[in-house]
């Protein structure tokens, strides 16, 4: 009897062990099914371009999905020929953030998804359409959308001080600047540290030179036309070197980037920056006590410039066509686009002043002070920018160029013939690809 009981009792324990056993392989097998289940989404953006809010919705994506998303931020300068040779060597990252519009032709926009057929695509509004395609096929997913570019900030307690006025043409912007340079102040707060913002300020001439011919982007854009062809860019390059030869960008020129620049007009040390139409944004984000009121924004007077510069949208994501998990970055821009997720990010204190992309959400945004203020000493003359609207542009490139000219290196002339031999090659590298 004991023996039996014994064998019986053996038996059982075997048994136990077995099932540990299978229970603990169940748990183990069921553990590594869920770490295979898991995919990394390798995802690039040049630096300063995703916020906060970005970075959480990121999180709760990661959260919800049980995937990764491998985030790398390149330096701003460098960013268009990182993503474009790791591109053209086909390790390029699973989502890209690019600048959209015509410029998008220097990534190649063949190697991106077609996206016309994604639902959110039909929630967007016609600029934000417009603003994420290029060449028939929506490419692109973005979360901003049509808005007034760029302009000088200014703060008005200086130009008060200063019997300084918000200038028509570029006699009246040195005359101002002079009356604040004599007051011990930087009248035009130099960015020479990013060339990237010398590339935008050459971009916002192109407004003025495409409404006085409708035809000039189109001809640049089918290389009939080259930049050495046109006064205005000339004008300006030599407008901004006289402003710099006469001390008016300031000591700080060489050491400053643009979010220098806007401290330096929010602390009353500059009396001008060049800014997009949102300087709020800007604002809320520093440790400056100041208030919206005392700054207002006014258009570029460089060549005698009145227009605005128009976007149709920011920066765009776009999914790599050799992507190896295409259908979890197609899930993460539909998770971007879910009404929740939008009200969080619409909502948040970086891109609250934005105009969205999205219809229901653009119904509820209002135009903001800076912005309108921009549109008023504008008299509604507005043309798209040429960062936006001219093949290859790149700021980064240009700038360079424009700074050299600026800095006595080389002359306006070489400058401009630089940007379009660069363009130049660039046609025929797409030509023969």
């Amino acid at each position: 009897m004991k023996k039996r009981s014994l064998l019986i009792g053996v038996g059982l324990f075997i048994l136990l062990c077995s099932g540990c056993g299978d229970e603990k392989g169940d748990i183990q097998s069921s553990r590594e099914e869920k770490n295979q289940e898991k995919t990394v989404i390798s995802m690039m953006a040049p630096s300063g371009e995703l916020f906060d809010v970005d970075r959480y919705l990121m999180a709760k994506y990661e959260e919800q999905s049980g995937n990764q998303i491998d985030f790398q931020e390149v330096p701003d300068d460098q960013y268009a020929n990182v993503l474009k040779a790791k591109l053209a060597s086909g390790q390029g990252p699973d989502i890209a953030v690019i600048w959209p519009g015509e410029n998008t032709a220097q990534f190649y926009p063949e190697r991106f998804l077609d996206l016309s057929r994604e639902k959110w695509v039909t929630e967007l509004t016609q600029d934000a359409v417009e603003n994420q395609t290029f060449d028939g096929r929506m490419i692109g997913f973005g979360l901003e959308g049509g808005n007034s570019g760029w302009g000088i900030l200014y703060n008005k307690k200086i130009f008060q001080e200063s019997g300084a006025h918000i200038p028509e043409n570029m006699e009246e912007f040195l005359e101002s600047c002079e009356k604040i340079y004599n007051k011990g102040y930087t009248p035009l707060a130099g960015t020479f540290k990013e060339e990237w913002t010398s590339g935008i300020w050459m971009a916002l001439m192109g407004s003025r030179v495409n409404m006085e011919k409708p035809d000039y982007y189109e001809a640049l854009n089918s290389n009939r036309a080259d930049f050495l062809d046109n006064q205005v860019y000339l004008e300006f390059i030599r407008d901004y070197k006289e402003i710099y030869d006469r001390g008016y960008l300031g000591k700080k020129a060489f050491d400053s980037t643009a979010r220098d620049a806007f401290l330096q007009v929010f602390e009353g040390e500059a009396a001008m920056a060049l800014s997009n139409c949102t300087p709020e944004v800007w604002l809320a984000d520093s440790d400056c006590h100041v208030e919206e009121k005392d700054f207002g924004m006014f258009p570029a007077p460089f060549a005698d410039n009145r227009t605005v510069t128009r976007y149709k949208g920011g920066l765009i994501r776009v999914v790599n066509k050799k992507s190896s998990c295409i259908k979890e970055c197609r899930e993460y821009l539909d998770f971007l686009a879910e009404k929740e997720n939008l009200e969080i990010y619409y909502s948040s204190p970086e891109r609250k002043a934005i105009n969205p992309s999205f219809q229901d959400f653009q119904k509820e945004r209002k135009t903001g002070s800076f912005e309108m203020e921009l549109l008023e000493y504008s008299r509604g003359e507005a043309a798209e920018i040429g960062e936006s609207s001219i093949m290859f542009w790149d700021n980064t490139f240009y700038g360079r160029y424009v700074n050299q000219a600026v800095l006595g290196l080389i002359t306006p002339e070489e400058a401009l013939k630089s940007m379009d031999d660069y363009r130049h090659k660039m046609f025929l590298a797409q030509e023969n690809p």
